[in-house]
């Protein structure tokens, strides 16, 4: 139920809100209610409350919910999923610790109420606190550590913890946890419970009950170690339930279960006081802040005692003298908070009761509250912190207190809730209600000091309050000034005087900066508190600038001595750049420059420099009037700093004095006037350019020129050629006049200056811009000198071909009469030469630069170009550079030929040539052709094709120069050289190869080149067959130009391939030899080629072979080795190879078997089509196995290290090592085979660790066929002896070896899942009978009990002993055989048979039980287990009738179809037994064991069992059962039913109390009815609608029938009672009104029912009995009168009944007669009365009396109402006359 209803707006009156409370002592203590937790839903049990305190920080738990409160204001509150056992604040009070019921830690964030962590660290508790203590201690780092104890005994510490780790990720929780948690059993120590546990900074304590109540512990390394333990001394071996611990550690305080109290030393753990005359059921020790001399003093002990009459008493004493000094009564129950000893306040949670519901009552809600010492003053100042001015007064007036401070708070308050950020919340009534609560305030205030200190920082709404108060703070302390004598006092007056002055003077500013419309309290506050002078700077940031220079001007004196550089600097960048100078010009002059040269003068440079860059900026700022408004800026300014740094003697005028003076000396006059004086200066020249010579320049452009280049600027602005002679004269000449320049020399190096600027710019048509003006200028030059050298200036930078102006002026020049004009002329020469170089568009070289290397190049790049007449140009250059002409030109021009592939023309060239120039060049030609090919480095990917051109311009040249050759030496060797030409010329055209002359002139390379391309050519035929390009022709094509025959070629190159690692060349070439050379000599080659792929197998740290390679090879080498047998035609002659041949076969296939148990791979090329067609076909079904059926389980080997190991083997074989062996010397003994022995035994290893134990097999085989056929080989050469020994040795040898290999096939055949058994017999059989058996008995005592595989073993052992007609070893095998059968399979059914295995079959019996248990398994599966192991089958079938019947019994969801089964299976069963006795005995104990409630089962064994013997009372339940069968139940089952067992088996009740059968709900029990109580089973069942049901079951156990009908007729009135009754129901209540009278409200069905079965009671007596009965338990009204109805007429037919002589019995039915009508007589009336409306008290009470009741009526008022009026009297009248007739 949540408890989450909080309320805490009390107003803060205690005694209205919750009544006067009972107290008493000395000591006065202010008690507040924080608040009150209610649930929405009415609870009847007492809810959980937990509580705890730190500071101003509490929170309280009911139940499910948490209530935080801080500062005693609510607020949060958290709800989690249990009962909240216990809380802690952490001691920084940043977190709350919660412990939940079902074991769960929650850490919360205490600001934001968010759970930062939560685990679970204890199972929940049943019936006690999960979480007994959770406590925070402070370490010395403001870390903590938490301390958790929990129910089952566990102590848990976690140090050094803080709020940063758990808002970490959840990892470094972890770890921090793992790392600083420590767990504590101390369940051992404390063997009843432990309690409490408090801690200090040294130790801990713990408390609990059993042998040990305290016990002492301190946490060192990690581990909580035990210091000390007292052992139980209390009385009647009480346990500690909780303790404190003074904050010294000195004293400790006990409460143990006796609820005693006591007081214990902890250095000696001594008891030294016992509060035994008072129960306690809680305490809190308190304490003073600093304890002194280690005693009791300044200690409170807070006591709740043991509730008496439902009331707590709270009581508080002081220590040590144990003085009760205060006393408060509280409900109970009531929970004192946990807090700390230094706690000012003291907690309470007080659960409220309402009794209103019952007499128990109900905990209607959870009462919060707070009690703190207090005393007159203190509560006062209670009054005051809450605002209650006006009970404050009173108070203080009450105890004679200070009542000046409550006017002062009050004040105080006002100004606060007036001042800017409380003003917002009230209305303007309101604001001006308190302004004048105000002045009433301030004037019942007598301090005048304290009033102005309080008042004039104050800001009021309006600027006329604020004036108004500032102006009363002046009026008070002038009164103050009058009348006090006080010197300290009057300094303290004349000091807030001067303060309240200058906040008046600000608050004048600001009035005169703002303005009266922008004043605000809050404004107002800000400008009061601000630095001036930066709000100034703030404001003048703002753009504000008049603002700014309010504040200045008013306040500059109060920062003149705090003025820094830094300041001003701040205060000239801030003046926004818009603002124009006449607005700042005056606050410059006349605030600025005087403060900054009269407090920080050295500044002034700043000052002046921002004036001097204000007056440039005014060039873009106020360009309209520029540079006018500078000037006069500039010269208003250096008046004023004329001014401050001028000094005046003597000069009576002056206002400066002798300090001035004195502080103008520290001024350099000089450094601040000269930039403003040069300033000046330079804006006059300016404005004199502008307005004399019409010459606009910017100040920067102007200040960046001379008066040559002011000229410069001047002829610039001539646009129109014909405007340059006026403006000479106008402006220019003057100008130069003016500054005495001459005019010669200012044109020459003004055409200077315009061609370095403008004379590069290239021109796309027309003349240059500056050629017309620079013409004109020349012109006016008149010094020739000056003249020639502006003309050649201008030929520099004139574009060719030149302008007519440019010839004109050039022409004019050249008729100058001056020695320079030879310069002109030089230059005409170069510029024809640059003619000819533009036509090869040629621009950027300086003719003037050519060189003879630059010429050279020059002219070779004009032979380059290929265009008509270059020779000629080239010539034209060459003469001009004065250079011969040699062979270089040609030899250049030739080899520039053929790199453009132009043959032609470079023959006609050469042949144009005399005979000497032609062979010299020729020659040059073809040693660079010879160099070329040479060159190995083809960087350049044309350089193949240059190489191919140059190589037929070497052919032709080499044709052409042997014609012109006289030498026949000379011929002969050029005719040579032209041969190898045109064959390397083929080579590169044909094959892209690409030979030098000496490599083609060497054989060996040749044929080197051959092979490589032998290699492409197969690979690129292998991949694209169908292409023709790779056909042989291009091959013997090949071996022509390289002068190669190729018939051994292909032999050797095959086998070199083999070698070299081409594994596809060499298949592929000794295919091509079978198809083109069947022939022995190819066998030979084909052998060679197979034998080296096994030594590429054998030697792959070559690096020859990839990955996919050596697992292909192989197979190839397998198939290839097979191909030489089919053409080894002569054997006699051959028989070495075929030998060889043979042998390499074998050991091939040995390695292609290794390779297939290999991983796969992808394959380079395909195994399948590395042979030719003609390729002998090797069948693989030939295996050395006897059955292909076993696979052998084997890891996969490496082919990388496995196919290596087996081809050493291979190679090392004597047969195919022959060769090597011949060299061997003869007096050795068998190397070969030692080397192949030393190359087996890593093999065999190798396979082993791999379990490739048949491959082991093979290789075993192999190698001693190996040995035998080499021992028997060279018997011709060695003693008969010394062979025979031989042997022997390798059979010894052999045998250990074979015998361990068997022993390791067969296990692994017998492991397989499709055991081979022909295999498996076979290798046995292979083996001697003696060690075939032994080996068959190994195998069956490794096998243990795997059943599959001893199953197998014996199957194969009965073949073995069949074969060598063993019985013994039959039956051994039969009997295994049953046994593994078995074995595995009651393994299906998990029951262990490993214990029964080998025991004789006697001892099997003791599965039996298991056997029958099985749940898929039926009674065949019984019956053949007990006839395989020869056991009794009726025991077995009846343990399996058991099984049937307690399998079904346990379950309570069984369909139908499963009991029909059940019974079916059961029945046979039964027919099975031929034992009847024990059958019998079976099915009674079943009969028993069945629960009540399944007849079926019940039926099934009940008719059994009368099968075997008829009885009486079996034949009573079987009518029984088919009674209950129709019958459904209609009420839950009742304890008895549910304690009842047939066989009183108290255990098995326990066990069932809570779990009875689903069929329970629906039958009534079967047992009961037979051999219990059946009254206490059908009692609850009886009603109207079952009573015809139930009647045939009670007959036939003889239960009387009248009983029957008055049970039923009790459980329907009860029935209805109880689904009736009202708060009000019974005749004891007064008001009759609230009867239910009327008949039609009435039960009639209930009464006519009851009518009906009280008829058939045969007994009247016991029907009347019963009819009375009914009319007392029903309330009084209409149904009541009905049932006296009833009991009238019975009475009157027992009366009628009776026989005349029985008067005792009529007398006795008269007189109930009597009473009944009497009863009905009255409650009639009472009717009548209540429907009349009536119903008052004086007509009820007369009910009994008619004759009073009848007068009454008549004199009722209502009988007197006129005619036509409703009168219910008169029927009222009438009414109660027939009733009383």
């Amino acid at each position: 139920m949540p408890w989450d209803i909080i309320d805490s707006d009390f107003g803060g009156d205690e005694t209205a809100n919750f009544g006067p409370r009972q107290e008493s002592g000395t000591a006065l203590y202010q008690i507040d209610t924080l608040a009150t937790i209610s649930s929405d839903t009415q609870t009847d049990y007492i809810p959980n409350i937990v509580t705890t305190v730190l500071g101003e920080l509490a929170s309280v738990a009911v139940e499910q919910h948490i209530s935080v409160f801080k500062d005693c204001q609510h607020t949060a509150t958290l709800g989690f999923d249990s009962t909240v056992d216990e809380l802690e604040w952490s001691p920084d009070g940043c977190m709350l610790i919660v412990g939940e019921h079902n074991g769960r830690l929650h850490v919360v964030d205490a600001s934001s109420s968010d759970i930062l962590f939560a685990m679970d660290i204890f199972p929940s508790a049943t019936n006690k606190k999960t979480f007994q203590k959770i406590m925070c201690q402070c370490r010395e780092d403001d870390n903590y550590d938490l301390t958790i104890l929990g129910f089952n005994g566990q102590l848990a510490v976690l140090q050094n913890i803080n709020m940063n780790l758990f808002l970490s990720e959840e990892g470094n929780i972890a770890s921090v946890m793992k790392e600083n948690l420590t767990v504590k059993d101390i369940s051992d120590i404390h063997t009843e419970g432990v309690h409490d546990v408090i801690s200090n900074e040294h130790y801990f304590v713990t408390m609990g009950s059993g042998d040990t109540i305290i016990a002492m512990w301190k946490l060192e390394n990690g581990q909580l170690e035990l210091q000390d333990e007292l052992l139980n001394c209390l009385e009647k071996s009480a346990g500690v339930l909780s303790g404190k611990l003074s904050s010294d550690g000195n004293y400790l305080f006990t409460l143990d279960s006796n609820n005693v109290l006591s007081l214990w030393s902890t250095s000696m753990l001594i008891m030294l006081k016992k509060w035994s005359d008072v129960e306690i059921e809680d305490f809190q020790l308190l304490e003073t802040k600093d304890i002194k001399n280690n005693s009791l003093e300044g200690m409170k002990l807070v006591m709740l005692k043991v509730a008496e009459e439902g009331e707590n008493t709270l009581m508080i004493q002081n220590l040590p003298d144990c003085e009760t000094v205060y006393t408060l009564q509280l409900n109970t129950p009531s929970v004192l908070a946990k807090c700390l000893p230094v706690q000012e306040t003291l907690f309470v949670a007080e659960c409220c009761v309402d009794y209103s519901g019952s007499s128990s009552g109900v905990v209607s809600m959870v009462r919060y509250r707070c009690l703190t010492e207090t005393n007159p003053e203190t509560r006062m100042y209670r009054f005051l912190h809450k605002n209650k001015f006006e009970e404050a007064e009173n108070f203080a007036k009450l105890f004679q207190l200070d009542i000046e401070l409550v006017h002062k708070v009050k004040a105080n308050f006002l100004l606060d809730q007036l001042s800017p950020w409380n003003i917002h919340k009230y209305k303007q009534e309101n604001i001006e209600e308190m302004i004048s609560q105000l002045w009433k305030c301030l004037e019942s205030v007598k301090d005048d000091l304290h009033v102005a200190e309080m008042c004039m920082r104050e800001a009021l709404p309006t600027i006329e309050d604020t004036e108004k108060l500032l102006a009363y703070c002046k009026k008070r302390l002038s009164v103050f000034s009058a009348k006090s004598s006080d010197v300290s006092r009057k300094e303290k007056q004349q000091n807030l005087t001067t303060k309240i002055y200058s906040i008046t003077n600000r608050l004048d500013t600001f009035r005169k900066a703002f303005g009266i419309d922008k004043y605000s309290a809050e404004k107002w506050e800000h400008f009061q508190k601000a630095d001036l002078l930066k709000e100034a700077l703030s404001w003048l940031n703002q753009g504000s600038l008049n603002i700014c220079m309010v504040i200045w001007t008013r306040h500059e004196e109060e920062w003149d001595k705090n003025l820094k550089s830094d300041v001003i600097q701040k205060l000239l960048s801030q003046i926004p750049d818009q603002v124009k100078t006449i607005e700042i010009l005056s606050f410059i002059k006349d605030h600025i420059i005087p403060v900054v040269s009269r407090v920080i003068p050295q500044d002034l440079v700043l000052v002046v420099n921002w004036l001097t860059q204000k007056a440039l900026d005014m060039e873009r700022l106020e360009k309209e009037e520029w540079p006018v408004n500078a000037l006069q800026f500039l010269r208003s300014v250096y008046k004023g700093l004329n001014a401050v740094t001028e000094i005046h003697l003597n000069n009576s005028e002056s206002t400066c004095t002798a300090t001035d003076n004195a502080n103008k000396t520290k001024l350099n006059a000089d450094e601040i006037l000269e930039p403003v004086q040069r300033l000046i200066t330079n804006l006059q020249h300016l404005y004199d350019l502008i307005t004399k010579y019409n010459c606009r320049l910017t100040f920067e452009s102007f200040m960046q020129e001379t008066t040559e280049t002011v000229t410069f600027r001047m002829l610039d602005r001539v646009v129109a050629i014909e405007l340059i002679p006026s403006t000479l004269e106008k402006q220019i000449r003057p100008y130069m006049r003016e500054h005495n320049l001459k005019e010669d020399k200012i044109f020459f190096k003004y055409v200077k200056d315009l061609l370095s600027r403008q004379g590069r710019v290239a021109y796309s048509w027309g003349m240059p811009a500056w050629e017309p003006k620079v013409i004109a200028v020349i012109a006016c030059i008149t010094d020739p000198k000056s003249k020639i050298e502006a003309i050649l200036e201008t030929m520099k930078f004139a574009p060719i071909p030149w302008s007519e102006k440019i010839e004109e002026m050039v022409q004019s020049g050249l008729q100058l009469k001056h020695p320079d004009v030879k310069k002109i002329e030089k230059q005409c020469q170069l510029i024809e030469i640059k003619k000819i170089m533009l036509k090869y568009k040629l621009k950027n070289i300086q003719v003037s630069d050519l060189e003879f290397e630059n010429s050279q190049r020059l002219w070779y790049f004009i032979l380059s170009q290929d265009k008509a007449g270059c020779m000629e140009d080239a010539l034209k250059v060459m003469e001009a550079c004065k250079l011969s002409v040699d062979e270089e030109l040609y030899r250049f021009r030739l080899r520039r030929l053929i790199s453009q592939e132009k043959l032609y023309e470079y023959m006609e060239l050469l042949n144009s040539l005399p005979s000497n120039m032609a062979l010299t060049c020729g020659k040059r030609i073809v040693n660079y052709v010879k160099v070329l090919l040479e060159d190995a480095e083809e960087l350049d990917p044309d350089c193949h094709k240059t190489k191919q051109v140059y190589t037929e311009a070497a052919l032709v040249t080499s044709k052409h120069l042997m014609s012109l050759e006289t030498d026949y030496g000379e011929v002969v060797e050029w005719k040579k050289l032209a041969f190898e030409f045109q064959n390397l010329w083929s080579l590169q055209v044909e094959y892209d190869k690409y030979l030098s002359v000496s490599q083609y002139e060497d054989e060996a390379f040749r044929m080197e080149v051959m092979v490589s391309y032998m290699k492409e050519f197969f690979i690129k035929r292998s991949k694209q067959p169908e292409n023709s390009d790779y056909c042989y022709g291009k091959v013997y094509r090949l071996a022509d130009i390289l002068q190669i025959s190729h018939t051994k070629l292909q032999g050797e190159l095959a086998i070199k391939a083999a070698k070299t690692g081409s594994i596809e060349t060499a298949i592929k070439m000794c295919n091509k030899l079978l198809e083109c050379h069947p022939t022995e000599e190819t066998a030979e080659t084909i052998y060679q080629v197979a034998l080296a792929f096994l030594n590429l197998q054998a030697n792959t740290e070559n690096d020859l072979l990839e990955a996919n390679q050596l697992r292909d090879l192989p197979e190839i080498t397998y198939k290839l080795a097979c191909q030489p047998l089919s053409l080894c035609s002569s054997i006699e002659t051959k028989y070495d190879l075929f030998s060889k041949c043979m042998e390499l076969c074998k050991c091939a296939y040995l390695n292609l078997n290794v390779s297939r148990q290999c991983e796969l791979g992808e394959y380079s090329f395909c195994v399948e089509s590395s042979l030719s067609d003609n390729d002998v076909k090797v069948s693989h079904d030939k295996d050395w196995k006897i059955d292909s059926t076993f696979k052998e389980d084997a890891l996969v080997m490496k082919s990388s290290v496995a196919l290596p190991l087996m081809a050493k083997y291979s190679v090392a074989h004597p047969v195919l090592n022959e060769d090597d062996n011949s060299q061997v010397d003869e007096s050795t003994d068998n190397i070969p085979m030692s080397s192949l022995f030393r190359c087996f035994i890593p093999v065999m290893q190798h396979l082993k660790d791999n379990s490739h134990i048949l491959l082991a097999y093979q290789y075993s085989l192999h190698m001693i066929s190996i040995a035998t056929d080499y021992a028997n080989r060279n018997d011709f050469d060695r003693d008969e002896d010394e062979s025979n020994k031989f042997l022997e040795n390798i059979e010894q040898n052999s045998q250990t070896v074979m015998k361990e290999l068997l022993t390791n096939i067969l296990t692994k055949i017998f492991n397989c899942n499709h055991v081979d058994h022909h295999l498996a017999l076979a290798f046995l059989l292979s083996r001697p009978k003696k060690e075939c058996l032994i080996t068959l008995k190994k195998i069956i005592s490794m096998s243990g009990h795997n059943y599959k595989k001893l199953r197998a073993v014996a199957t194969v052992g009965l073949a073995v002993g069949q074969v060598y007609k063993e019985p013994s070893v039959i039956t051994m095998c039969k009997q295994l055989e049953t046994n593994a059968v078995w074995g595995y399979k009651l393994s299906k059914y998990k029951i262990n048979f490993k214990e029964a295995f080998l025991c004789p079959p006697i001892e099997k019996i003791k599965l039996l039980p298991q056997v029958v248990q099985v749940d898929t398994g039926d009674m065949t599966l019984v019956k053949d287990f007990c006839s395989a192991f020869g056991l009794d089958t009726d025991e077995g079938i009846m343990l399996y009738l058991d099984h049937v019947f307690s399998t079904y019994n346990e379950d309570d969801h069984v369909s139908s179809s499963q009991l029909v089964n059940q019974l079916k299976n059961a029945r046979i069963a039964i027919q099975e037994i031929k034992k009847t006795d024990s059958l019998f005995e079976k099915l009674e104990l079943l009969y028993t064991q069945v629960h009540s409630y399944d007849y079926e089962t019940l039926e099934f064994l009940l008719e059994e069992m009368q099968k075997i013997e008829a009885n009486g009372k079996r034949e009573k339940g079987l009518k029984l059962l088919d009674y209950l069968k129709v019958y459904t139940r209609t009420v839950e089952p009742s304890e008895y039913e549910r304690k009842y067992r047939i066989d009183g088996d108290k255990q098995k009740v326990a066990l069932m109390l809570e779990n009875l059968p689903v069929a329970s709900k629906t039958r009534l029990p079967f047992h009961p009815f037979i051999d219990g109580d059946p009254w206490k089973i059908l009692t609850p069942e009886l009603r109207k609608d079952t009573v015809s049901l139930l009647l045939p079951i009670a007959e036939l156990l003889k239960i009387p029938v009248d009983q029957i009908y008055i049970v039923s007729v009790q459980n329907m009135v009860r029935q209805h009672l109880a689904a009736n009754r009202r708060p009000d129901d019974g005749t004891s209540s007064k008001d009759a009104s609230k009867w239910n009278w009327d008949v039609k409200d009435a039960n009639l069905k209930l009464l006519d029912d009851v009518k009906d079965l009280l008829t058939n009671v045969s007994n009247c007596e016991l029907a009347l009995a019963c009819a009375s009965w009914m009319t007392l338990e029903m309330p009084a009204g209409a149904e009541k009168i009905k049932g006296l109805e009833g009991c009238l007429a019975l009475a009157t037919l027992w009366h009628n009944a009776l026989p005349p002589e029985k008067t005792r019995e009529k007398d006795k039915a008269k007189a109930a007669y009597g009473k009944f009508s009497s009863q009905w007589q009255r409650l009639s009336t009472e009717q009548a009365l209540c429907l009349g409306k009536l119903a008052e008290p004086e007509l009820l009470k007369l009910a009994n009396n008619a004759e009073k009741l009848l007068q009454k009526l008549y004199e009722h008022p209502s009988i007197l109402l006129p005619d036509g009026a409703d009168k219910p009297v008169l029927h009222l009248v009438g009414d109660i006359s027939i009733k009383v007739r």
